[in-house]
């Protein structure tokens, strides 16, 4: 059964988006305009205002409550025939007028991301009025923004309800398109559709029942996304010629590769484990410069296995390759969007079950570089199936590594749902992250990575325990990935674990279920990574 989203004016089954021009005239039946807390319109909303006579400036002169906070939204209608619905959003403070710099000050409210949050209020509230054809303007520079916004915020998965959900606007029932974009706005325009497109697949892939997203789904997915960008079956599971290659390699494979650690994760179930390898080069051919590499963690079903996991709750285990479909959706976004950069992305997919096979308490398993690894508990399995697939990654002599990974509850307890864990062995990709994930609005905090956490570490039957003795526990996960870096391989690990999920509670463009986070984070990071 093909695995099915509504987004826009777009099916996502087995291609991009559906592009739009700007719309200047009245080819629409819902526009979203822009309003500052300091009660001064957008450039674009007072060019309107003023052709209409001050008739927008007067309306919300006798609405008092629209003070142009973040949050707000005002519909206005009938401010002429060719203008049947308008919604006014709130954008906060205005940027040309605020001293601080977005970029140096923790505590500000970015205006990006305001204005990515005001285009995903204002096309839902014109949904809710009735609009089918919606425009939405810049809200000053911030092009990129309100396309990935305005796009996000149509994301919905209905595809196993008799019952469509109407509540929120769907391929169905809306078209949008930019209002009054000069030819550079059009680009960004474009640019944030693309990126949106792919942060739904990644939300599509990690919504999906478990049963819908086997290890072997998650490959004819992504196969299927990819369709355009490949090239042919060239045998074995692979697929070349194309502008993307991509490798679906079996269980023989891992086991030639040594992989004792993915295939002893994924002995306890039934579902037959897959090794996702998708190579993109941007580079014109340019097989000199070293790769980035993104790993993601893909266990399709996370039950705990042996150590088996409480009952409430378990259900959101469908969601545990979020790592998986991050980095897949973020090379799909490379490709789409052209990007100079050459990336291979690496996803170990399997369930975590418990059987008469699965993986005991106390079980020595043996990783592709040969270290020992005691199991002390069947539920740290993701860092279990990333040492191999970091020691995999190493054999393409990277010029970054990155493996992203809903990998600890502890990540959650530290940083809530709104950062994600970064732990890194370099300030300088650190501090690119830092700056990628300030740009996109999915905020990175670094934790630490002190040599001591190794030693929580130790075993007595092997080189390693795959758990911590004491607390921190997203520290320590990290301190045992590590030791499967090569020490001059420039790494970063991101734990998404409390990032993952929304509870609906959270902005305009992140509806409840998985967010398909860092996918914005990671392609600004190889949109701004230079080329050497």
């Amino acid at each position: 059964m093909m695995l099915r989203g509504r987004v826009g004016a777009s099916t996502y089954t087995r291609g991009g988006a559906r592009w739009f021009s700007t719309s200047s005239t009245g080819a629409y039946d819902g526009l979203v305009l822009g309003m500052y807390k300091s009660g001064a319109l957008t450039g674009a909303a007072q060019q309107l205002d003023s052709s209409l006579n001050g008739e927008i400036a007067k309306r919300l002169g006798l609405a008092a409550s629209m003070k142009g906070e973040s949050g707000q939204a005002l519909g206005l209608f009938n401010l002429s025939s060719e203008l049947p619905r308008v919604v006014i959003v709130g954008l906060g403070e205005d940027p040309s007028k605020d001293e601080k710099n977005d970029d140096d000050c923790e505590v500000c409210e970015d205006s990006a991301d305001l204005a990515r949050q005001g285009a995903a209020l204002g096309v839902k509230q014109l949904h809710k009025l009735g609009a089918t054809n919606i425009a939405v303007e810049a809200f000053g520079s911030h092009a990129q923004a309100v396309g990935e916004g305005a796009y996000l915020s149509m994301f919905q998965t209905d595809e196993h309800k008799s019952k469509k959900d109407d509540k929120n606007p769907s391929a169905n029932s809306v078209t949008i398109s930019p209002y009054n974009f000069d030819h550079e706005g059009n680009e960004a325009w474009e640019v944030g559709k693309q990126i949106a497109s792919a942060q739904n697949f990644s939300r599509m892939l990690a919504n999906a029942p478990a049963n819908y997203l086997t290890p072997s789904k998650f490959v004819e997915h992504t196969l299927n996304k990819f369709e355009g960008l490949l090239g042919s079956p060239s045998g074995d599971g692979a697929y070349a010629g194309g502008l993307v290659k991509i490798v679906a390699h079996d269980q023989k494979w891992a086991e030639d590769q040594k992989m004792g650690c993915f295939l002893g994760v994924a002995r306890g179930s039934d579902e037959p484990p897959q090794f996702l390898e998708i190579h993109y080069n941007g580079l014109e051919g340019d097989n000199d410069v070293p790769p980035v590499v993104l790993v993601g963690k893909g266990v399709t079903f996370d039950s705990g296995g042996i150590s088996i996991k409480p009952a409430s709750g378990m259900g959101l285990m469908r969601g545990d390759m979020g790592g998986a479909a991050a980095v897949v959706g973020t090379v799909y976004a490379a490709a789409a969007l052209r990007l100079k950069t050459k990336l291979i992305v690496l996803t170990p997919l399997c369930e975590n079950m418990p059987s008469g096979k699965a993986v005991k308490p106390g079980d020595v398993l043996y990783a592709k570089n040969g270290k020992s690894v005691e199991v002390d508990n069947t539920d740290a399995e993701g860092r279990l199936i990333l040492a191999d697939a970091l020691v995999y990654a190493a054999t393409f002599k990277p010029r970054t590594l990155i493996d992203v990974a809903t990998l600890t509850g502890a990540i959650s307890v530290a940083l809530g749902p709104l950062a994600i864990g970064a732990f890194s062995n370099s300030d300088k990709l650190w501090v690119q992250l830092d700056r990628a994930g300030r740009t996109s609005a999915e905020r990175f905090w670094r934790m630490p990575l002190f040599p001591a956490y190794k030693s929580q570490l130790k075993s007595d039957y092997a080189d390693l325990c795959n758990v911590g003795k004491k607390g921190g526990g997203s520290c320590t996960a990290a301190a045992f990935l590590k030791e499967f870096v090569p020490a001059n391989v420039q790494w970063a690990h991101l734990d998404i674990a409390g990032v993952s999920h929304s509870d609906g509670s959270d902005k305009p463009y992140i509806p409840k279920g998985m967010a398909g986070k860092p996918v914005r984070a990671l392609v600004e990071y190889l949109r701004t990574l230079p080329t050497q």
